[in-house]
């Protein structure tokens, strides 16, 4: 499946690139206007109906563009039957909350299911603040720095924890 045509609205904004079937389902849904125009294959812009695309007679008020990605018309294809991740959701919650509560490691969560980068850090801040806090019962400067940033990672994890339905590869967690 080639992706050889391009999509120009009204407004200038191209979209694409498009293979044709993908075009012609995007011209059906409504997605490309009559006053917009298309290039194909061989590189000159024409209107959508000289490229053969059949436009809905009534185009809906609020029209939607089409996919601005590949990736994005490949999700869209999928629709409902987004993949269900291995990792039970609950079990990100409870630890997402509790270990950063009870034993001040934020983070574990997120680098079990695959979101690594935001679990490396809420650890390294997360442990950065408990070294703060302990050497502010020596120094009192560290201890100005260790306590807000700790409570800082505590309310991201728990808020992360709370709001976040993906694990790291885009998989829905239930």
């Amino acid at each position: 499946m080639e992706r050889n045509w391009t999509y120009r609205d009204e407004l200038g904004a191209e979209y694409g690139p498009y293979s044709r079937e993908e075009l012609e389902r995007y011209a059906k849904e409504g997605r490309v206007s009559s006053g917009g125009q298309v290039k194909g294959p061989d590189a000159s812009w024409v209107t959508p109906d000289q490229a053969g695309l059949v436009i809905p007679m009534a185009e809906p008020e609020e029209r939607m563009h089409p996919a601005t990605d590949s990736n994005q018309a490949i999700q869209e294809s999928l629709g409902s039957k987004r993949p269900k991740s291995p990792h039970q959701r609950i079990l990100y919650i409870l630890l997402g909350i509790l270990l950063p509560l009870f034993l001040g490691l934020p983070g574990i969560n997120n680098l079990i299911v695959g979101r690594t980068s935001n679990g490396t850090i809420q650890l390294v801040l997360g442990l950065c603040g408990i070294v703060g806090m302990f050497l502010g019962g020596i120094f009192i400067f560290p201890l100005c720095i260790g306590i807000p940033l700790w409570l800082g990672i505590l309310v991201w994890s728990i808020i992360e924890a709370a709001t976040n339905t993906l694990d790291g590869e885009g998989r829905v967690m239930e």
